[in-house]
């Protein structure tokens, strides 16, 4: 075996899933898929293994299905991250609705390549399918994922979870030090199927109201924290009372406050779910286009390499009335458009392959409506995955907020 980063001792599990993944590269199908656990050292087997394919002459090229998940991939590696449609697609863009128009296929790499694509879980048949034409037959693709979170929307996993070739199922006793994770852990594996409402350490459960969740996240604006809603209905909600907690709600937006992403932009180059922090904020003139006129302003935003001037002003289109679009230029076409919302609260799904310090999750009666509406066999299942994805996004804290009746 070749010699491995000296920052990671690997267990005894992790020795012979390494063994029989580098047997399955050199001689086995074309796509491999590594599920596990949260907490079993999914990213850090996949660390070791490719420094063992590099020393037996593979290139290895990490993407994964959006921009937050590739930016925590990439911390977590210390290598290049892309995103999958950045990689494989010759060019993306959104119409005014903000559905996405996907260019031709490219090659994304040569022969003897190992394309490892995390948070597999996301990935849907059509883009999973997608990415696999862009590898040649010479090269593989493994997809690590764990099939305990939420699948797509509308679409069924790309990766065979029930089939996969490697299973890590050992939890690592420093990752069970916690205690969310250790009540996430009770909710994936069906030892309970609502979230535990006895708090403990870095889990805490209260009955309470949205305007709980609301001031507990107005209390966090400034740090890493999120709050964690079932529907889009709920979001709104949420957002307006974080807003008018912050007294920000005279205004369309403000400097300074957080902007949820809802379609990948290479313009702006941010991609759908990602949160940005709008500055430079100023109203210019009255915009017009057509018969629509909305007050606008330009909206800049950190954590880019340069600012990206924009407009922002009521999204006219589509069922969500709370949304906000932004427009690169005057005279830009609405097929440049950027879609964005308050980004305070998003929803789980939405969430997905992100992770943050403090998550406070709000238990809703749209979540039971809507677990009651899944076949009876269903629902256990349902919202455990939902509680499950939504518990793992949470690095250091969580705090569950249970409305059901309590509003």
């Amino acid at each position: 075996m070749a010699d491995l980063p000296v920052d990671i001792t690997p267990t005894d599990e992790q020795h012979r899933a390494l063994r029989a993944l580098a047997a399955l590269v050199e001689d086995g199908p074309e796509t491999l898929v590594m599920a596990g656990l949260a907490g079993t050292g999914k990213t850090t087997l996949m660390r070791l293994l490719a420094t063992m394919l590099r020393a037996s002459g593979w290139e290895v090229l990490w993407c994964a299905p959006t921009g937050k998940a590739a930016a925590r991939l990439r911390d977590k590696v210390g290598e290049e991250v892309r995103t999958i449609h950045s990689l494989i697609y010759r060019s993306v863009r959104a119409d005014e609705v903000g559905n996405l128009h996907f260019g031709d296929l490219r090659p994304i790499c040569g022969p003897r390549t190992v394309v490892i694509a995390d948070e597999a879980s996301m990935i849907g048949s059509s883009l999973g399918r997608d990415l696999r034409a862009c590898i040649p037959k010479s090269s593989k693709l493994i997809l690590v994922g764990d099939d305990g979170q939420l699948e797509p929307i509308d679409e069924p996993w790309y990766a065979d979870f029930a089939s996969a070739h490697v299973r890590l199922t050992g939890v690592h006793r420093q990752a069970l030090e916690s205690a969310l994770l250790r009540k996430a852990l009770d909710i994936r594996l069906g030892r309970v199927n609502q979230f535990p409402r006895e708090s403990e350490g870095n889990y805490a459960w209260i009955r309470g109201t949205n305007r709980d969740a609301a001031q507990w996240m107005a209390e966090r604006e400034q740090a890493d924290a999120t709050l964690l809603a079932w529907t889009n209905k709920d979001r709104e909600r949420l957002n307006r009372l974080v807003r008018q907690e912050l007294g920000l709600q005279g205004a369309l937006l403000n400097r300074g406050e957080r902007v949820l992403v809802l379609t990948n932009s290479k313009v702006h180059r941010v991609m759908n779910g990602e949160v940005v922090r709008a500055t430079g904020l100023r109203a210019s003139d009255h915009h017009r286009e057509g018969d629509y006129a909305e007050r606008v302003f330009e909206l800049s935003w950190e954590g880019k390499e340069t600012g990206h001037p924009a407009l922002v002003h009521k999204d006219s289109f589509g069922a969500d009335r709370t949304a906000l679009t932004a427009l690169l230029g005057r005279q830009a076409l609405r097929g440049s458009w950027l879609h964005v919302d308050y980004g305070y609260t998003l929803t789980v799904h939405k969430a997905q392959g992100s992770e943050w310090a403090s998550v406070g999750i709000v238990v809703t009666d749209g979540a039971a409506y809507a677990l009651s509406k899944a076949p009876a066999a269903r629902r256990g299942a349902r919202l455990r995955r939902w509680a499950y994805t939504a518990l793992t996004r949470a690095s250091g804290e969580a705090l569950i907020v249970d409305t059901v009746g309590g509003r």
